[in-house]
């Protein structure tokens, strides 16, 4: 959750819908970055750096494309960062090197679950924004069999799974989190102003 000086009464974490795309994207990378460093090692081949480099990064992505078979956790980053490196310090300067060193910086960005905090002063999404949702901008939230639900006072809707069913760190059951959504709104609820004639 963010780092701020707000304690959330509850925080709900909303499914991964983007890590696949953000994997597969990671093994595309590896191994294009594979190819760029095996193209600079057969051009320049008096360059031992770039074998060490090409070599490792191999390993590492070899490894990842046999956990993706076996269906388990893949992290991309240390060959993307590998190659950012070997593309960048071993001569000549090749300048996609920077953007594999900032790809694999922003893989654990993206690979970062959603969580929302709910606190009386209103709800906070985690992430770079932080965006805020204040209490009189809502209708309802209800969470219900695992699907969260936002109803913005001007019609807009936001539903998403959520991901806290087999969590035990996520104690509270979801009549207990309506029961404090709805006393916010109802606390928090602009009084409607007397239209004038």
């Amino acid at each position: 959750m963010p780092r701020d000086a707000t304690v959330y009464d509850y925080v709900v974490v909303l499914k991964d819908t983007n890590g696949g795309s953000v994997r597969r994207a990671g093994t595309l990378l590896s191994l294009l970055g594979m190819m760029m460093l095996a193209y600079r090692w057969t051009s320049i081949p008096e360059s031992g750096a770039s074998i060490l480099f090409l070599t490792s990064g191999s390993v590492l992505t070899a490894w990842n494309l046999l956990r993706m078979r076996r269906r388990q956790p893949v992290r991309h980053w240390p060959a993307l960062a590998l190659t950012g490196i070997g593309l960048t310090l071993v001569p000549p300067f090749h300048p996609a090197g920077i953007a594999f060193l900032v790809l694999a910086r922003l893989e654990s960005f993206a690979l970062k679950r959603t969580e929302l905090g709910f606190s009386e002063t209103g709800i906070r999404f985690n992430g770079l924004g932080g965006r805020r949702i204040a209490w009189s901008e809502l209708r309802n939230v209800v969470l219900r069999d695992g699907l969260l639900t936002l109803d913005y006072l001007d019609n807009r809707l936001f539903q998403r799974d959520t991901d806290d069913l087999d969590d035990e760190e996520y104690e509270a059951g979801e009549e207990e989190f309506n029961i404090f959504c709805r006393e916010q709104i109802r606390r928090h609820a602009v009084p409607p102003t007397p239209e004038s004639n």
